[in-house]
């Protein structure tokens, strides 16, 4: 059995991260989401843990006519998914005032990269079909825009904010990653295609956004920058030619019958 002090840093990442299944079961993403986190609040309060990062999102700002996001944005949640990332952005962000619990927040944009073998995703669905020869699904007209976050630059992210947990301009503070600019998402099939030597073309099945997601979203990462010196390392050219390469070596995580 642990003792208090065995676990010196936490990163709760766990969540039920998907738009659609949200959408379609409130009551066990709320569950998940917001209960799941002040459980593993409680957890590290009654334990004494040192540090705590708590992954919210970019989609918990909901949506606003001016970008990008900045951390002093109000949080403006209108669907199930949104709502639960918020509400465990406050919960967590209280902790440090209210039982001086050293935790910060994540709001990071899209994170992609090998080994998402979630393919209802952007990404992991359109490299797996321009490696099969297949056409990838978009659910929109390849208009929305989205900004992306390579995986390892989201987890040297993650390790400057825990190593930034012994100073008060951390503490309880929220910090957004990103690309720092939006893309359409058509274009971010058109270029996986390219990098993957296909000439394959998407089959569209929307018209403008599918419903309940924002159509447009980028966060501004200065301050994660100003404050902690982080700054992304991979553009999405390379990180989308190192993902490619990923599945390209791993056929067996790819899913040929995925949809976008």
């Amino acid at each position: 059995m642990l003792t208090e002090h065995e676990i010196y840093t936490v990163f709760h990442l766990a969540a039920q991260t998907l738009v659609g299944p949200a959408a379609a079961s409130p009551a066990a993403t709320f569950e998940t989401n917001v209960r799941g986190t002040w459980i593993v609040l409680e957890g590290c309060r009654e334990t004494g843990v040192e540090r705590v990062v708590v992954a919210s999102s970019d989609k918990a700002y909901g949506a606003h006519e001016e970008l990008p996001y900045r951390e002093d944005f109000p949080l403006r949640p209108t669907a199930p998914y949104e709502a639960s990332k918020a509400a465990a952005d406050l919960l967590a962000r209280s902790y440090w005032p209210s039982y001086g619990l050293p935790v910060a927040v994540t709001r990071f944009a899209n994170i992609y990269g090998g080994g998402d073998t979630n393919f209802s995703r952007l990404i992991p669905e359109a490299v797996s079909a321009a490696l099969d020869g297949r056409a990838p699904v978009l659910r929109s007209d390849g208009s929305p825009q989205r900004d992306f976050l390579y995986v390892e630059d989201a987890a040297a992210a993650y390790l400057a904010i825990a190593d930034g947990l012994d100073r008060e301009d951390v503490r309880g503070e929220a910090f957004n990653a990103g690309g720092g600019r939006p893309h359409p998402v058509g274009e971010v099939v058109a270029m996986i295609a390219r990098l993957a030597g296909t000439d394959v073309e998407p089959a569209i099945l929307g018209a403008g956004n599918p419903a309940g997601e924002i159509d447009r979203q980028y966060v501004d990462p200065a301050k994660i920058r100003d404050v902690l010196g982080w700054e992304p390392n991979v553009d999405l050219e390379e990180g989308l030619r190192r993902t490619i390469e990923w599945y390209r070596e791993h056929p067996e995580a790819r899913a040929p019958t995925a949809v976008a």
